[in-house]
């Protein structure tokens, strides 16, 4: 019985995260190899400002 509520809530949480992120996509570009990263800068799909610290140090190579 435990293990059937421990898998639907963690089932649950998992649909949340799922649904929260797909409601912009972009936002989890970041996710991705720097060469998708940099081709998504090149088309002007990413903002500057949003992103992480590491991946400014990547993009600027």
């Amino acid at each position: 019985m435990t293990f059937l509520i421990e898998s639907l809530v963690a089932c649950a949480l998992f649909t949340l995260f799922v649904f929260l992120m797909s409601r912009n996509p972009i936002k989890s570009i970041f996710n991705y190899p720097p060469a998708i990263i940099e081709r998504c800068d090149q088309l002007g799909l990413v903002d500057a400002s949003n992103r992480p610290a590491g991946i400014v140090s990547l993009l600027s190579r």
